[in-house]
């Protein structure tokens, strides 16, 4: 049997986590997925190289310790996570300089990755 979104959700308030189950966010991590799952952490840029932001990187300022990220890649849900501490600025950590990414100053949260054992699809 499939689980959805909510199963997890009711899974982390059952077992008494200290999650905040208030405030949901969602992120789509394709380009930085592995580095960041590695790293342990989330990170955006502020702006991009011609200044501009967007509300999916500014979004990040309003993660708070304890709130729930559901991480997507690929077109997959693929974990959940609970961030560790509030968002912070923080340079383009040192773990995606191999990546193709212009953007030096960003925000940053450290989290802990919650892998889905049946990761879901919703685009194919």
């Amino acid at each position: 049997m499939k689980k959805s979104i909510l199963d997890y959700c009711a899974k982390f308030e059952s077992i008494g986590t200290g999650v905040n189950l208030n405030e949901l966010f969602s992120c789509f991590q394709n380009k930085s997925y592995k580095e960041e799952r590695i790293g342990g952490y989330l990170w955006a840029p502020q702006k991009n190289e011609n200044g501009q932001t967007f509300h999916h990187w500014t979004d990040m300022k309003m993660i708070q310790k304890n709130d729930i990220i559901f991480n997507s890649y690929n077109g997959r849900l693929v974990s959940v996570l609970i961030a560790k501490e509030n968002c912070k600025e923080h340079e383009r950590p040192t773990g995606l300089d191999q990546l193709d990414l212009c953007e030096k100053d960003g925000w940053s949260v450290n989290a802990e990755y919650i892998d889905l054992q049946e990761p879901i699809t919703y685009k194919e």
